[in-house]
């Protein structure tokens, strides 16, 4: 019989889910590299026999699962909150079934889909249009910046983000040295996020140009090069990222750039049918 057991440490979460974890790195990898001692979050490790067989990341109206067996589905779903909007991202089949349970449980509705496909770097290629410039390590005096950027992505993938928040995500980023930026002749163009290296995988994510220099092989161009620069690492093994399947021009890109379609992602937003 399946136990559930919830953990609030960064480190306790690795090393008891660290099973699962290196069975599955890449789609895990969602789960794995959300832990941080900078978030405060939930870890709900479901185990048989002592052997992980699913586990959720929960930080406020959020929660992120790897795939699940059919007994962790109820044992996760019972423990999320019901009494507030709430969403559910991970494998299509893990995230749908989740996402159903707790909608059993609040007389719930579903008030947005979105499913993004993850894709895992196979053979890299050069981006068909080579432009100069080179890929830097963002600094702190850029982080108010970054921010803008990063609310200016939230707005153009649909999901909106505060200031506030995006400082915070950016602040975090460039104290681990995650924020990585494109520039040509001293300007910054682009800009994206890696996240940190998780059982040999790093995944890079928030890819973002300026509207004003889009449309000129810059994106491709940082992608190609933090891709390789992190493949070159002795504890990188994979490179993966994700983009909505609604945006073809994103996954023409990527698969020019040598990705390969990996898992189909589901990001399902939930609001509760309990009355306040």
């Amino acid at each position: 019989m399946a136990d559930i057991e919830m953990i609030t440490d960064t480190h306790a979460a690795l090393e008891k889910c660290g099973d699962l974890f290196r069975s599955d790195p890449v789609g895990s990898n969602m789960v794995a590299a959300a832990l941080s001692p900078a978030v405060d979050f939930e870890l709900w490790r479901v185990s048989d026999a002592g052997t992980t067989v699913g586990a959720a990341f929960r930080a406020g109206p959020m929660c992120t699962v790897t795939d699940l067996v059919a007994g962790a589905v109820d044992l996760i779903g019972d423990v999320l909150p019901i009494d507030a909007p709430f969403s559910v991202d991970g494998p299509a089949g893990a995230a749908a079934t989740v996402a159903g349970r707790w909608m059993t449980r609040s007389n719930g509705t579903v008030i947005g889909l979105e499913l993004n496909r993850m894709y895992r770097l196979g053979t890299l290629a050069e981006p068909s249009k080579r432009r100069k410039g080179k890929a830097f390590v963002t600094e702190r005096e850029r982080i108010d910046h970054a921010a803008e950027w990063s609310v200016g992505f939230g707005s153009d993938t649909g999901r909106e983000r505060s200031v506030d928040n995006a400082r915070a995500e950016m602040e975090r980023a460039v104290n681990e040295s995650r924020l990585i930026e494109w520039r040509v002749k001293g300007e910054v163009v682009s800009q994206l996020i890696i996240s940190a290296v998780r059982f040999g995988v790093v995944r890079i994510g928030q890819v973002y140009t300026q509207p004003e220099f889009r449309k000129r092989g810059h994106a491709a161009a940082l992608i190609a090069a933090v891709s390789a620069q992190q493949l070159g690492r002795q504890k990188v093994d994979e490179a993966i990222l994700s983009a909505p399947a609604s945006n073809p021009s994103t996954n023409r890109l990527y698969r020019r750039l040598g990705f390969e379609p990996a898992i189909e992602m589901l990001r399902i937003d939930l609001v509760s049918g309990i009355p306040d």
